[in-house]
């Protein structure tokens, strides 16, 4: 995957300014979150995870089956299925994003 020009830009600012200051190239890209490393891998997923269930605690169980399925009740298996079709609606919309 190409890098965008934007994000191009912020790198070259980054690397430049680690030259000039004399700090380690490496350690203000981590710092600014440009290096995939183990510990920010683990750390973006779990901010992931926690939105997410954030986002869903804020929820009705009640509004989820209502809106997923058309109905005011159901079975187990139909909260299940509203609940997949929620998590997926909330995957398109943060696509839908820049």
């Amino acid at each position: 995957m190409a890098i965008d020009a934007e994000t191009r830009k912020l790198l070259d600012r980054f690397v430049v300014g680690a030259q000039r200051s004399g700090q380690d190239i490496l350690e203000v890209l981590d710092r600014n979150g440009f290096l995939n490393t183990r510990a920010s891998y683990k750390a973006r997923e779990i901010a992931i995870i926690t939105d997410l269930w954030h986002r869903l605690d804020a929820q009705h169980a009640s509004t989820i089956l209502q809106v997923f399925t058309g109905k005011n009740s159901g079975t187990p298996e139909d909260m299940y299925r509203a609940i997949l079709d929620w998590v997926e609606a909330v995957l398109r919309e943060r696509e839908a994003q820049p």
